[in-house]
């Protein structure tokens, strides 16, 4: 009887396993048919550089040649959680957001939110990645229209990193989206001072809300704190000074 019972256990443990491993066909498929590019691979962050060269596919192509060392500390949750699929899918995201064909763009979006959540769904909670993790797939649904989605995740996130820039600079984006540059403004505000104010980027879109919401001394002001930060974007200056001459 109890010999019967081990080996029904053991029958359900075997085609469980295998259910799962047919869910995860798709998302293993995607991540190891995947090529990014020499440049692509340079401008991902060093975490991931790391993690995708340390791959098959990633060994394949050589990365794991010129990749850095993956930090010990890493080593369990990058194999952990697949971290790769990750770091490939940020690749597809940024070539969503490049993309100018509507089909092609919104597959790539479908395809790097089903890669960063393949990641997410497996990674500790409790870890930063998760949050920047939360942040991209955040990023992925605002390319897709669907922002309820997004602000969910921005939610995760800043509950996992209470201080996330970047949190607040998605935040902002889907406020502009929608025009609405007051609540943009509340986010941003937020991220400067959390980075000390030394984020020339987050400088630049304060000035750029301030100006579209009519408040020009202030959109002047951050507008060279920005260009001070060295941010390259002129485009708010350029405005503003034509605004001055017309005045």
């Amino acid at each position: 009887m109890c010999f019967k019972k081990v080996l029904v256990k053991r029958v359900f443990v075997t085609i469980l396993s295998c259910v799962v491993l047919i869910l995860a066909l798709p998302n293993i498929a995607l991540a190891f048919s995947f090529q990014m590019s020499p440049i692509e691979f340079k401008s991902l962050s060093r975490e991931c550089q790391s993690a995708y060269a340390a791959s098959d596919l990633g060994k394949r192509l050589g990365y794991n040649r010129i990749a850095p060392p993956l930090d010990p500390s890493l080593k369990y949750v990058v194999a952990r959680s697949g971290a790769w699929h990750y770091c490939g899918a940020l690749i597809r995201l940024r070539r969503a957001e490049l993309s100018v064909v509507a089909d092609q763009r919104d597959l790539l979006f479908e395809q790097s939110i089903s890669g960063i959540d393949y990641t997410y769904s497996r990674i500790d909670q409790s870890h930063p990645w998760a949050s920047e993790m939360a942040v991209n797939l955040a990023r992925a649904y605002r390319g897709l229209g669907k922002k309820k989605k997004a602000f969910s995740y921005l939610e995760q996130a800043i509950k996992i990193v209470p201080e996330s820039i970047d949190a607040r600079k998605m935040y902002a984006y889907l406020y502009m989206d929608d025009k609405k540059h007051q609540e943009a403004l509340k986010y941003l505000n937020e991220a400067f001072e959390l980075s000390k104010q030394s984020s020339g980027e987050v400088a630049y879109l304060i000035g750029l809300n301030s100006y579209r919401s009519g408040n020009i001394p202030n959109a002047k002001k951050y507008s060279d704190i920005a260009l001070n930060l060295g941010y390259p974007l002129r485009w708010l200056s350029s405005q503003l000074s034509k605004k001055s001459e017309h005045k």
